[in-house]
């Protein structure tokens, strides 16, 4: 069976990719990527980490010279300007000093679409350590008796080291605003990691919509009790996943540059799961009790569901908890969770879900 049908029916669906319809729409989503790169503010250049932090003192202009180096460009600001910025999404996010040199906290201001905020808190904590190191270290060794009070200041500049603990670096984080992450600096990745999740659900369904057309056809009603149902629904399912796939695959690489959009193998890896839940989903979609046109109906509803609950353009769920069941329960959430490495298990354990009810409504079916 598997050479003389379901090779055959696959090698003839493959060479319909050929076909000047089928490869304008294989080239139309990885087009359509690769231009988003040249809308207004996409690039965005680099981004911008603002920074409350007076140089006129000894303890600002120390930091301020060890931050030079680092390949995060922190720019001087008020805390004004700072809210106003990251509120916007014009930079990426900000740090407020609220304490003093010899107490030294911050307040972080960032948004959803954040990309910078724990990296750029890591070198601004190595750098306040720095200079604080020394006095921490002799105010350890007077309180210890160690060294005479009366010389705790002379010890502190001749103390220098790395501390492993960095508590006196205390961070509050405050969100920039409710719709900050859609100005963020990362918003044409983070529209093109969504636009390829919505892709292989939409995908889904309409192979599930064909399927449906395919099992009401009397061609499949004749053929199934010689061949089987998995036999004469396998060229149509395989070809559906790897036609996504390939959309993935060059949307993938279209999409790479884009700022936001993360490593293009971890991108790959993601969307390939997901493609591996292409069939199962098909499959539940063809169980429903509903016409075959009706993935094409759901699409527009599709999309407008996945850009407001999944964790792309705005995490709805961090103002509205009760709506974190609906969000997880989107494919395209999987992929994204995976993605940021928020919940990277979401995703084969969704596919796994997947399957599982594919194949119990597959056994259903023949009772």
């Amino acid at each position: 069976m598997l050479t003389g049908y379901i090779l055959p029916a696959l090698g003839r669906r493959l060479r319909r990719w050929l076909r000047p319809g089928a490869l304008a729409g294989l080239l139309a989503v990885p087009l359509a990527l690769w231009a988003l790169g040249f809308l207004p503010g996409a690039a965005g250049g680099d981004p911008v980490v603002g920074l409350r932090l007076p140089a006129d003192t000894g303890f600002g202009q120390a930091v301020w010279a060890q931050l030079e180096t680092a390949p995060v460009e922190y720019r001087p600001c008020t805390e004004q300007e700072a809210r106003r910025q990251v509120a916007a999404g014009l930079w990426d996010c900000a740090f407020v000093l609220t304490g003093t040199p010899d107490d030294p906290q911050f307040l972080q201001l960032t948004h959803p679409g954040s990309l910078l905020a724990a990296p750029a808190r890591e070198q601004l904590a190595a750098a306040v350590l720095g200079q604080r190191s020394g006095a921490l270290a002799a105010a350890w060794l007077a309180e210890a008796r160690l060294i005479p009070a009366d010389e705790e200041s002379r010890w502190a500049g001749r103390l220098t080291g790395q501390l492993a603990n960095r508590s006196p670096m205390i961070l509050t984080v405050e969100g920039g605003g409710s719709l900050a992450s859609l100005g963020a600096a990362g918003w044409a990745g983070a529209l093109a990691r969504l636009a390829l999740g919505i892709l292989v659900t939409a995908r889904a369904l309409l192979t599930g919509g064909s399927l449906k057309s395919l099992r009401q056809s009397g061609w499949y009603r004749r053929a199934r009790p010689l061949a089987g149902r998995a036999a004469l629904e396998a060229p149509l399912l395989a070809e559906s996943t790897l036609y996504t796939l390939a959309l993935c695959l060059l949307g993938t690489l279209a999409a790479a540059r884009l700022p936001g959009f993360g490593p293009v193998g971890r991108q790959l890896a993601g969307l390939g799961l997901l493609c591996l839940a292409v069939p199962a989903l098909a499959l539940l979609w063809a169980a429903l009790p509903a016409g075959p046109d009706m993935g094409a109906l759901a699409l527009p509803w599709l999309a407008v569901g996945c850009v407001l609950l999944c964790p792309a353009l705005l995490d709805v769920t961090r103002y509205a908890p009760a709506l974190t069941p609906l969000s997880r329960a989107l494919p395209p959430s999987w992929y994204l969770l995976w993605a940021d490495g928020t919940m990277p298990a979401l995703l084969p354990l969704g596919a796994g879900l997947l399957w599982a009810a594919a194949l119990a409504a597959q056994r259903l079916a023949k009772r």
